[in-house]
């Protein structure tokens, strides 16, 4: 066909040999084979750092959850499995489980999956169950993240208190 074609028009028609086809098709290979290679391997670390980020915001979620639900409450009471929010018209519980932790609010309830242990708690007054203080160890995929909850009472509470101690 080539041959006819240069027969007809008088003119050799430029094209790629052989050779230099296979060449360009080798090097194109090789730059694909090495632009996938770097996708793969980042798409990896993403996933990885994203499931990091993941874990950690929902640590931090609990956290932010609970200070704020310390803050608007009148009231903590600590048992031992479980942190009691009192407030004037709402009352919220984090309850402990083995593998996650429950927030019951009126309507909602929200699940963390994470572990706690060594929880602890300081009493504001020996002779009441009004917490002070509590402290625990949160565990989320093997890393630990302490947390402290300090509960700040208004003076009326205090004057309270010792109202029930005469």
């Amino acid at each position: 066909m080539v041959n006819n074609l240069k027969i007809i028009t008088g003119k050799k028609i430029k094209a790629f040999t052989m050779m230099e086809l296979l060449v360009t098709i080798v090097i194109s290979s090789l730059v694909i084979g090495f632009a996938l290679g770097v996708y793969f391997h980042l798409n990896n670390y993403y996933l990885k750092g994203h499931s990091k980020f993941t874990e950690v915001n929902e640590v931090i979620s609990l956290y932010s959850l609970m200070n704020t639900d310390m803050e608007n409450a009148r009231e903590m009471y600590v048992l031992s499995d479980r942190i009691n929010f009192a407030g004037i018209n709402t009352s919220i519980c984090y309850k402990f489980y083995n593998e996650y932790i429950v927030r019951e609010q009126q309507f909602s309830t929200d699940t963390f999956f994470i572990i706690v242990t060594n929880l602890q708690d300081e009493k504001i007054d020996p002779y009441s169950d009004l917490s002070g203080q509590v402290t625990f160890i949160a565990e989320k995929e093997k890393e630990q993240y302490p947390f402290t909850l300090k509960k700040k009472y208004a003076s009326e509470v205090y004057f309270n208190l010792s109202l029930k101690k005469k």
